[in-house]
């Protein structure tokens, strides 16, 4: 059973629309969606990113950068911590839009 299908029809259908390409490869709103609650703001997503992410194979550090920016609007930076462990960090919504 993948993601969307315990989701109402038109979140399912968000989540599965093309929003980016990275190398080629089309991007869903929803690849997104998990990228971002990877590294988001616990307390509000729209503070600024701050975590320590372990990134499982098959997944791109530049994907998680394309995520922030999709939802904050801010760019993501980061530090690579070992192989798939990175320092992601990002001024966040509320910086982006100058609230």
């Amino acid at each position: 059973m993948n993601n969307t299908q315990s989701m109402p029809a038109g979140i399912a259908d968000t989540y599965a629309q093309v929003v980016d390409q990275i190398d080629g490869r089309p991007v869903t709103r929803g690849e997104l969606d998990i990228a971002f609650r990877k590294v988001e703001n616990l307390n509000n997503w729209k503070l600024p990113v701050d975590r320590i992410v372990r990134l499982e194979e098959g997944e791109s550090i530049e994907l998680v950068l394309r995520a922030i920016e999709f939802f904050t609007g801010s760019k993501g930076e980061y530090m690579v911590l070992n192989d798939s462990t990175y320092y992601v960090t990002a001024p966040g919504y509320y910086a982006a839009v100058g609230a």
